[in-house]
């Protein structure tokens, strides 16, 4: 739901700021405990973690605080669905540049 996505950016931010920052060392300390090594776990998996718990907060949230409206059919109305005739030579002039900007990057 919406009000799910509201705590979602505003608890996972904060969440990933207390992991990484705040309690850097007991969080690095447990985590290399748990799985037995000596190196430093990096910050994305600490995102990814933060990641699947957001997630899991907004599935429990949007089962505690389900909407309360209802959705309205929107009025269908004709949309001209007519190719634009130089959408292929634009995609192909489009996918060469960033190959060429690649390419040069690369390097």
């Amino acid at each position: 739901t919406a009000r799910a996505a509201k705590f979602a950016m505003i608890i996972g931010p904060i969440m990933f700021y207390l992991l990484t920052a705040q309690f850097d060392n007991q969080v690095q300390t447990f985590t290399r405990s748990l799985f037995g090594t000596e190196d430093q776990i990096h910050f994305l998996h600490f995102l990814a973690l933060v990641f699947i718990l957001t997630a899991i907060l907004m599935v429990i949230i949007s089962k505690i605080w389900p909407e309360d409206y209802k959705e309205q059919p929107i009025p269908q109305t004709k949309v001209d669905l007519t190719p634009w005739k130089h959408a292929k030579s634009t995609g192909l002039i489009i996918s060469g540049l960033v190959i060429t900007i690649y390419i040069v990057m690369a390097q």
